[in-house]
């Protein structure tokens, strides 16, 4: 069902006016989130990645998966 919309805004012409409108409302919400989670970030990054990786309290495991989930959660962008 989805296919055949999709083919019939081609057909008609309408397929990139639904598809920029779809990014922009996704855009929207998107700097919405960033927004509200850069908030939260910058009132305590560290209780923050804690809250959301609890691999990062644990005792197990090698020191260096630590410093690369820290890297990945790009927490030092993300306070900015």
């Amino acid at each position: 069902d989805c296919m055949c919309q999709v083919i019939e805004l081609r057909e008609n012409g309408e397929l990139p006016t639904f598809l920029s409108k779809r990014r922009n409302a996704h855009q929207k919400e998107a700097q919405l989130a960033m927004a509200s989670l850069r908030k939260e970030v910058r009132k305590d990054p560290e209780a923050w990645l804690k809250k959301r990786m609890p691999l990062l309290e644990t005792r197990s495991g090698d020191p260096w998966v630590k410093d690369v989930l820290k890297a990945l959660a790009g927490h030092e962008r993300i306070a900015c």
